[in-house]
């Protein structure tokens, strides 16, 4: 449970390691008055003029501050797997997105291509004498019908 409680909230790892190790040398101001009629009050906020600071020590038994710093210790480590975990899914989504962004080019060539071809444009190849070699209608219609099955392959939704 605490494993989940420090992925979605990376802050709870570090206030309860701040918590656990500080915790027993906390100390709240506590105030202490008597009123007109002879009645002791406390309080933590200063409540009359004549009200005194006194101080309360806790009472932390070695044992519970081991105990504390120990939690504290294995928040610090979960927390440490959290940074690593999420600097590994940022990268993977770094990744994701170049693969996207470079299919997603891919895709837009692979349209224009059947697009120019849709137009119905002749095509021809340039030879190893510079001359063009004009395509046949039936090379240009297995062109489009491979950029076409490439386009739905790769690119459909």
């Amino acid at each position: 449970m605490a494993r989940h409680i420090v992925r979605n909230h990376p802050i709870s790892a570090i206030v309860a390691v701040l918590l656990f190790s500080f915790g027993a040398s906390a100390q709240a101001e506590i105030y202490k008055w008597v009123d007109e009629h002879g009645e002791v009050h406390f309080s933590d906020t200063r409540q009359h003029k004549d009200a005194k600071v006194i101080k309360v020590q806790p009472n932390v038994s070695d044992a519970q501050k081991r105990d504390a710093e120990q939690v504290g210790q294995r928040y610090q480590r979960i927390y440490e797997q959290y940074k690593v975990e999420e600097a590994a899914r940022v990268a993977h989504e770094k990744e994701r997105a170049a693969q996207k962004a470079k299919l997603d080019n891919y895709c837009a060539e692979l349209r224009k291509d059947i697009n120019q071809i849709d137009q119905g444009y002749a095509f021809a190849r340039i030879k190893d004498d510079g001359t063009p070699e004009y395509v046949s209608d039936e090379e240009i219609a297995q062109r489009r019908s491979k950029l076409q099955a490439l386009y739905q392959e790769k690119c459909a939704p």
